[in-house]
């Protein structure tokens, strides 16, 4: 029998596959520190970082898709983001520069990832057999955490999502809230993410924007998704953060731009002195985008561009 919640996330899953983000704008005159850019995420995010800024921005695409490459080789089991990523690069880099495939790691890794799927697999249904909760939950961690490196996102969410009937404390049963709410956010499943950020919250009994001082990501994702202009609490929240650390999701700077432009959406000038410019919290963040605390202060003064 299939737990309810995770029939949901099933069913979220399946209506999700196949939905991409919006195509967005292109950028030809980008004057970027691609490389501080992409220090400021880990994991995943920076896959898809470097990824949308090749997709966005041509000037660019070249290093991008290389810096790509290298990260997948080095920090994943992702062969097939490997192989598409080598065909952009090249039909973007000028002719006979780009790098020849590397088959040796493509079968390699192909292999090595195989195997481990198999022996985790073994690993977890012995668990089940000997009926050992903390087993359980562990196993199916492990085996999530594997598919996110060969990038399978999907089952990645499914299996975190399973770790909850083996859950046996509060703080596991956040944990498991915080790697659903990551992979909805890498999927772009916004919705889910948030209805995972009010389970979170139940969990841990305080609200999950608040958690940040511990460096935790819930917080975080909150920040990215309550962008709605209905939802004005959650934009007070967001601008009121003394600390932030999740590169994992997203960076300080991405606070700046995301908060900034909920409060722009929702405050008016009164709010925006009080809550924005003159917060001495959200003012560590402005400080990160001159360029976001411009166009924040131009608004309070009634200036237009």
């Amino acid at each position: 029998m299939v737990e309810p919640m995770v029939v949901d996330i099933l069913n979220d899953v399946e209506q999700n596959e196949n939905v991409q983000p919006a195509a967005g704008a292109i950028v030809q005159n980008a004057n970027l520190d691609l490389d501080l850019i992409v220090s400021s995420y880990t994991g995943y995010a920076r896959y898809q970082r470097l990824i949308y800024i090749a997709d966005h921005c041509p000037p660019l695409r070249v290093q991008a898709l290389t810096m790509t490459l290298n990260y997948l080789k080095s920090e994943t089991l992702d062969v097939q983001a490997y192989v598409e990523c080598h065909r952009k690069l090249v039909a973007s880099a000028p002719a006979g520069q780009a790098p020849a495939q590397d088959t040796q790691w493509v079968e390699a890794t192909r292999k090595l990832a195989q195997l481990s799927l198999e022996k985790l697999d073994v690993e977890l249904r012995s668990s089940k057999q000997s009926a050992i909760k903390e087993s359980i939950r562990r196993g199916q961690d492990e085996l999530a955490f594997h598919f996110l490196r060969m990038g399978d996102l999907s089952s990645a969410l499914k299996n975190y999502s399973r770790t909850r009937e083996y859950c046996t404390n509060h703080l596991q049963e956040l944990d498991m809230c915080l790697n659903v709410i990551r992979i909805s956010v890498y999927s772009c499943n916004w919705q889910h993410a948030k209805s995972h950020i009010t389970k979170a919250e139940a969990c841990s009994g305080v609200e999950v924007g608040r958690s940040l001082g511990a460096g935790g990501y819930p917080g975080d994702a909150s920040a990215l998704t309550s962008a709605a202009p209905s939802s004005k609490p959650k934009e007070r929240e967001a601008v009121q953060f003394d600390f932030f650390n999740c590169p994992e999701l997203l960076s300080p700077a991405n606070i700046a731009t995301y908060a900034s432009l909920c409060a722009l959406a929702t405050f008016d000038r009164q709010d925006m002195r009080r809550l924005v410019m003159s917060s001495a919290n959200f003012r560590q963040f402005l400080e990160v985008e001159p360029a976001v605390r411009d166009v924040v202060t131009s608004f309070h003064q009634v200036k237009m561009f």
